[in-house]
């Protein structure tokens, strides 16, 4: 299994290279890199092009995530049980390529649409009461950011009251595995929103719709 593992988060890695950001930032003839909060993701590509522009971003950022999984559930479902913890091992080399791509000096995004991909393809039981905190904080705050923060904080928790009900495919230890993936996986988010953290402590970052 130890070189299932690898092979997954290599596929994953190399799908979340892909640069839906800058691409759509090429289609609207905007350097998204430049504009706005500086970030290639969804929530600045909305904000600096359009709805359409931020559709696009999201669609994106969500399927460089999906397809890996896809592939390595193809190459790997006759494992039977361990296949649910491979999909997320693509998963989290999906997320990876597109926090830290090698083609772009290690310097891509926060990873928030890539993990929603990952959330649908590996366990889809789980978005309706992560997009209800996602939607909640955002609506109650203005800050899509903390939004995105309390909703993969939420992932973490969601993962062991998953595991605790027997919920996952995947049984025995890779319940356990799992668990620590999604929590990795959260972390990893976390660590990515940082600057945004700072912001928030400090009463700078930007509300959607208006700055400060």
């Amino acid at each position: 299994m130890l070189g299932y593992r690898i092979i997954s988060i290599v596929i994953g890695y190399v799908f979340g290279l892909f640069p839906t950001g800058r691409i759509v930032g090429k289609i609207k003839k905007v350097d998204l890199s430049k504009e706005g909060s500086g970030n290639t993701g969804a929530t600045n590509a909305l904000r600096v092009t359009g709805v359409s522009g931020g559709i696009m971003t999201l669609a994106g950022d969500v399927l460089k995530a999906v397809l890996p999984i896809l592939i390595v559930w193809a190459l790997f479902h006759k494992v039977g049980n361990g296949t649910q913890t491979l999909k997320l091992y693509a998963g989290l080399g999906a997320v990876l390529g597109h926090d830290f791509p090698v083609t772009n000096g290690f310097k891509g995004g926060k990873g928030i649409a890539s993990m929603l991909g990952v959330v649908l393809a590996v366990s889809a039981l789980m978005v309706p009461a992560l997009a209800v905190v996602f939607i909640g904080v955002a609506v109650a705050s203005g800050y899509v950011s903390l939004a995105s923060i309390c909703a993969i904080c939420g992932l973490a928790v969601e993962s062991y009251i998953f595991a605790a009900a027997g919920l996952f495919k995947d049984t025995g230890p890779f319940r356990i595995e799992l668990c620590v993936l999604f929590t990795l996986l959260a972390a990893l988010a976390v660590f990515q929103h940082r600057k945004n953290i700072e912001r928030l402590r400090n009463g700078t970052e930007n509300r959607f719709g208006h700055k400060g």
